[in-house]
Formats: structure tokens, C-alpha cells, sequence
């Protein structure tokens, strides 16, 4: 019992006696003080009661406001994080969509450049490759939101690592038949690669 409780019952207990001996009190004068002294402890209790109710009342509602407060917070921050969650992988998406689309449309052949040039070029979309693939590594727990997303992408960050093998490739060709032929497998691949991506994006926006 805590310690207001145990004041409250006391307190009513008195007021009990000082009812009981106003109530069995002999005499005009005796009676008249134990009813005026009985009348006052009646009314301090009950003041005291319906202060104590008061501030129970008011403690329970402070609680009350201050866990829906706070669940509203954290709802925030849940919210702000799937958010940022959903901004990053989108973010990454739009990367991966650039590099297809880049190796969609690049000039095998360019007659101002050098072999050495060409090679540096080629490497430059594996490097753009390889920070794609660290920011999946890095929002993988964004992309674990997302299953079905997740798999089509590592489908699609497949085919683009192999568009971009092919594309450094295709200057060791021996003849014209090979760079033919290695300019439509880096094609297709990054048609592929591009395809699944649009996936990608479509699922993550639903």
C-alpha cells in the first residue's frame, strides 16, 4: 500500500471516530463542538478525497499523452525510415538504369580515340559498376523489404557485370566477327539487365 493510501485511510478512520463521538456526545455544549469538530473532519476528508482523485486522474491522463506522444514518434521515425530506405534503393535503381542505358548506347568505336583511351572508358563502366554494387551491399537492409525486388535486381546487377566484362573485352578482338559479336552480347545483356531493373523500380513504388 503506498504511503497516500495508508494517509487516506487514516484519515478517514479519525473522521469515523469524530462522527461516532459527536453521535454518542451528552450535553448542549459537548455535543455542539464534537458536531462542529465532527462536521470539519467530514469536510477535510472529503476534500482531500476528491483531491487526491484529482490528481490520480490527471496523472493517468498525463501518462496517456505522453505514451501517444511517443508512439508518434517512433511512428515518425519508422515512417522517416522507410522513406530514406525507399530513397536509397530508388536512388540506386536510377544508377543501374544509367549505366544500361549507357552501355546501350556507346560508340564501340570512336576514330579520335586511342586503343588505350577506349580500354580507360571501358573500365570507367566497370568502376560506375562496382559503386553500384556497393550501394546495394550498403542498403541491403532497405532491399531486405523487398524480396521479390531484391532478387530481380541481383538478376539485373548480374547482367550488367557481364555487359561490362564484354565491353573490355570486345577490344582484345581478333577480327570483325568477334567485335560483331561482342557488341550484340553487350547489347543484349544491357537490354536484359535494363528490362529487370524497370521490374525493380515497379515493385519498389507499389
Amino acid at each position: 500500500m503506498s504511503t497516500e493510501m495508508l494517509l487516506l485511510a487514516v484519515l478517514a478512520a479519525l473522521t469515523g471516530v469524530a462522527l461516532m463521538i459527536a453521535i454518542n456526545s451528552r450535553g448542549k455544549w459537548r455535543a455542539t463542538l464534537s458536531s462542529l469538530m465532527a462536521v470539519c473532519m467530514l469536510g477535510g476528508t472529503v476534500w482531500v478525497f476528491a483531491f487526491q482523485f484529482s490528481n490520480t486522474a490527471g496523472a493517468g491522463e498525463q501518462r496517456r499523452q505522453h505514451n501517444l506522444e511517443l508512439e508518434e514518434l517512433l511512428g515518425g521515425r519508422r515512417s522517416s525510415g522507410a522513406n530514406s530506405g525507399e530513397a536509397a534503393v530508388s536512388s540506386l535503381i536510377t544508377e543501374a538504369k544509367g549505366l544500361a542505358d549507357a552501355l546501350l548506347t556507346e560508340r564501340m568505336y570512336e576514330p579520335g580515340y586511342s586503343r588505350e583511351q577506349l580500354l580507360a572508358r571501358a573500365g570507367a563502366a566497370e568502376q560506375r559498376f562496382e559503386a553500384i554494387r556497393q550501394g546495394a551491399s550498403e542498403n541491403k537492409q532497405a532491399l531486405d523489404r523487398y524480396p521479390a525486388a531484391t532478387a530481380c535486381l541481383e538478376s539485373a546487377l548480374t547482367e550488367l557485370r557481364a555487359a561490362c566484362h564484354v565491353y573490355r573485352n570486345y577490344y582484345s578482338a581478333e577480327n570483325t566477327d568477334e567485335e560483331v559479336s561482342a557488341e550484340r552480347l553487350l547489347r543484349a545483356k544491357a537490354k536484359t539487365a535494363k528490362d529487370s531493373l524497370a521490374k525493380v523500380e515497379t515493385m519498389v513504388r507499389r
